[in-house]
Order: structure tokens, then sequence, then C-alpha cells
């Protein structure tokens, strides 16, 4: 799972997929599997906004695509989230979001479902114990500048 998470397109295999992409758009019907591909391009991007507008194209497929891709739309939606440390948006819609994925395909949807799920929350830990670090630092810092402050004007 972690390594779906950490991938990253070639950014010349994005352009390829944007074009093509842009192309349908421009003819007036984007078929499903274009848009899917290129959602998992952007989704796979190292630019955020890239991997916004992945996440924004896989609910606009979940809304109004075919039934049995939604899965996999919310769980490239999830994963995109992730990827851009929007794992609050996971956290607000686990319970639906874990009945959803867990719903289709059997034991593979409820591995995978696991699996992301262990990763967002092994990734929210780390963060909020690496924010948790930073503020520490930053409270020592005041308080020995306070400390240092005092030290020397009690000195004069």
């Amino acid at each position: 799972m972690e390594a779906v998470i950490d991938d990253h397109i070639d950014p010349e295999e994005l352009q390829l997929h944007s074009r093509r992409y842009e192309e349908e758009l421009s003819n007036g019907q984007v078929g499903y599997n274009t848009a899917f591909d290129y959602g998992w391009c952007l989704i796979r991007s190292r630019k955020q906004e890239d991997i916004m507008k992945g996440v924004e194209l896989f609910k606009h497929l979940y809304k109004n695509g075919e039934t049995k891709a939604r899965r996999d739309c919310l769980f490239f939606t999830a994963v995109g989230y992730t990827k851009i440390r929007e794992g609050s948006w996971c956290c607000r819609n686990s319970n639906w979001l874990w009945s959803v994925l867990t719903r289709f395909s059997g034991r593979t949807a409820e591995s995978q479902a696991k699996d992301l799920k262990r990763v967002i929350e092994d990734r929210l830990k780390k963060s909020g114990l690496m924010g948790m670090g930073l503020i520490a630092f930053g409270g020592a810092t005041v308080v020995a500048a306070i400390g240092l402050v005092a030290l020397l004007t009690k000195k004069k």
C-alpha cells in the first residue's frame, strides 16, 4: 500500500495522458477509461495541484461513472488525499469510506481498505508527532530566550 501512495509518475507520461484527455474534452466527449487513466496519472504526480485535480476527477467519476468502478474511484480519492497529507478528509469520512471500500469484491477489497486505513493512520500519527516535536522545540526556544533575557538583565 505504501508503494501505491509513494508512487510517482514520469512527467512525460503525465503529459501524454493530459494531451489525450484534453483532446477528447475538446471533441466534446471524454471516455471513462481516458478520464480514469488521467486521474490516476494526476494522483501519481509530485505536484500538489495535479494531485488535487486527480482527486476532483475521481470524485466526479465516482458520482457520474459506472457503479462497478466506484470503489476504485473512492480508493484513489483517498490515496490522493493521503498523498497531500489531507488524511483528515479520510478520518472525517472514515466510517463511510471503509464501509464502501469493504462492500466491494470481498477479501481483496477488505484487505486493501484495511491497508489503506493503516497507512493513513500511521502517516497522521507521524505528522502529528512531527508537529508536536516542532511545537515543543519552538516552546523550548522561547523558554530559553526568556531565560537568557532574564539572566542578562539580572547581571546588570
